[in-house]
């Protein structure tokens, strides 16, 4: 809801149709936090109930209908013109004063349809006669607004908006009828030298029904198709008349010569005029002509060319598929090449030479053979004239030649594999199986046996069984890696032959990680050796030092045991020293033993015995 000036606006969650019967009501809040109605000077409004609200909405359909063609004309050369009517229904009956206008959309245009007739009823007719050179081509509209004029409800007398298109689109469709009011006009006149044909090419299609009679010549001046001769200065005579698509033909009862000077002309006759297939009427049009010796000849495939091509299977997109399928011109023309048909979308042409070429591979397993036409222009019709008609076409038929693909290799992991499409991944000291390798024949061959072999950079680190089971030759090393990059894979090609004699190959790489190696020391036992009365804190021979093959892992040394408590240890060397308070007498004892643990990073340790 929202209040603006004296208007308050309610916004129902459904929407009012022209026969819902809607009642408003208004009762004010009460309470601490209520906010009741009021005007600006603080009145509060009065309560009400059950008022019913009037229905402003109204529906616009299209009364008159144009015919099968759905296509408004004007007709001139009959003298009618076609009327597009527009009925305006409201959800109750209307009074009219004066002479309201509809707003129409033609063509992009605005133009007004009068009111006509249904004062005292709920349905207004309005009329738009079609005026010359209006054209539509995409449906006509009322555009949305208000009628222009004065609408009352009958009951009430209230202006009634007649509020039109409240559609989302910006003008109210009302069908998919269309405008046509332009008169055909004529663009050429020509005629070849030695012929007796005269033929008018007009800027869209004719009536073929619509043939006119020719026109008489002076002085009866009936109107007509006539041809003027500047030189003999007299109307040649014309003999028959014939109308197809957007060309009329005039037989005359002699040939032209290459030195005339013509002058075709068409004035609308009152019986049969030319008109086009929306019936709009030709006025008087006049055309030099243009008489051309020889006649441009049109391009034609050669009865040699069969229109036969192949082409491998799985040949890659963008290549071609055979030699071009060429027409031939005597004129030396230059030609334009199209396809069509179904199979089309599977190919390309070259429109200057007639080269057919993949669009994509395309496989004999799913489909042996393509159909589609290649047709050809020269761009110009028998006179010369621009013409974009197509002039020769062909069958072309494109075999798909099965090629041999070799196998087609699967494989599946070992123990302790795992696999991102054609990468195995593994940890370091990996034994046993990475992947077995299997294979098949893309043709569907049955009985073919298969050879397995290795290849590619690293395929010596890598062994594989005549049943294709893939496996280190030496376990791998972390530390120790395949190639000089150091990135620790390894990269190889697994092949299999089959007993054809086709190779088929895949790509793999393995990737090893890297697994913590516990630090080692030289030998589980050792010996140091401690000089009688040696002071504390001096060293007990060298230190006990592990080694570890992780680079990057810190060791940690520690001392324990029997012994352990006359003796302190370095934990970052594994040098022993003699303890704090700790004095060595031979005569006493000779020897003492200790156990020495070396723990890396991840908390693997590794120990010693010592013997000092």
């Amino acid at each position: 809801m929202n209040v603006l000036g004296n208007v308050v606006t309610l916004d129902s969650l459904g929407a009012v149709g022209l026969a819902d019967v809607v009642t408003v009501s208004y009762t004010a809040p009460t309470g601490p936090a209520a906010m009741p109605l009021k005007d600006s000077a603080g009145n509060n409004a009065a309560d009400f109930s059950a008022q019913t609200v009037r229905n402003d909405r109204t529906q616009v359909t299209l009364t008159s209908d144009p015919g099968a063609d759905k296509t408004y004309a004007w007709n001139n050369g009959a003298g009618t013109q076609d009327v597009i009517e527009v009925t305006v229904i409201f959800s109750q009956s209307v009074l009219v004063t004066g002479v309201p206008e509809l707003k129409v959309d033609i063509g992009g245009k605005t133009r007004r349809a009068t009111y006509q007739s249904g004062s005292s009823t709920s349905s207004l007719v309005f009329r738009y006669a079609v005026t010359e050179g209006d054209i539509d081509a995409d449906g006509i509209a009322v555009v949305r607004g208000a009628i222009e004029g004065r609408v009352r409800y009958a009951s009430t007398q209230a202006v009634a908006p007649g509020w039109v298109g409240y559609e989302a689109s910006p003008a109210y469709e009302v069908g998919p009828h269309f405008v046509d009011a332009v008169r055909p006009t004529l663009v050429s006149a020509n005629a070849l030298a030695d012929r007796t044909e005269v033929v008018l090419r007009w800027d869209e299609a004719l009536d073929e029904d619509s043939v006119p009679a020719p026109g008489d010549p002076e002085p009866t001046g009936v109107p007509g198709p006539k041809v003027w001769d500047f030189i003999a200065k007299a109307y040649l005579e014309i003999s028959a008349v014939s109308v197809e698509g957007n060309v009329m033909t005039l037989t005359l009862a002699s040939p032209v010569s290459a030195g005339d000077n013509l002058i075709a002309s068409y004035g609308a006759p009152g019986l049969n005029p030319l008109k086009d297939t929306a019936g709009n009427y030709a006025d008087h049009n006049v055309s030099s002509v243009s008489i051309r010796s020889n006649p441009n000849s049109p391009p034609e495939f050669p009865t040699t060319e069969d229109g036969a091509r192949s082409i491998d299977e799985n040949t890659p997109a963008s290549r071609n598929v055979g030699a071009p399928i060429a027409a031939t011109d005597s004129d030396n023309d230059g030609l334009t090449y199209s396809i069509s048909g179904t199979d089309a979308v599977f190919f390309d042409v070259v429109a200057t030479s007639g080269q057919l070429r993949t669009k994509a591979e395309l496989d004999y397993e799913a489909r042996g053979s393509y159909s589609l036409t290649m047709s050809v222009t020269d761009g110009k019709d028998v006179y010369g004239n621009a013409d974009t008609t197509v002039d020769d076409t062909i069958s072309v038929t494109v075999t798909v030649n099965e090629v041999d693909e070799g196998a087609d290799i699967s494989f599946a992991t070992g123990s302790g594999v795992t696999a991102n499409d054609n990468t195995l991944r593994v940890d370091e000291n990996h034994t046993g199986t990475l992947a077995t390798f299997s294979a098949s024949d893309p043709e569907s061959k049955a009985g073919l046996t298969y050879t397995w072999s290795l290849g590619g950079s690293d395929a010596a680190d890598f062994a594989i069984t005549p049943a294709g089971i893939l496996s280190f030759a030496n376990v791998p090393d972390y530390e120790r890696p395949a190639d000089s990059g150091g990135n620790n894979g390894y990269d190889i090609a697994v092949n299999a032959l089959d007993s054809d004699g086709k190779t088929g190959s895949i790509a793999v790489t393995i990737e090893v990680a890297d697994v913590n190696d516990p630090p080692m020391f030289p030998s589980p036992t050792t010996t140091r050796l401690v000089f009688h009365r040696a002071e504390p804190g001096e060293n007990v021979g060298a230190p006990v030092a592990a080694t570890d093959v992780d680079e990057n892992d810190t060791l940690t040394y520690s001392i324990f045991g029997t012994d352990a408590g006359s003796f302190d240890i370095d934990p970052r060397s594994g040098q022993i020293t003699v303890g704090d308070g700790v004095t060595f007498d031979i005569e006493d004892r000779d020897s003492y033993e200790v156990t020495v643990t070396a723990e890396d990073q991840e908390r693997v340790a590794v120990s010693t015995d010592l013997t000092i």
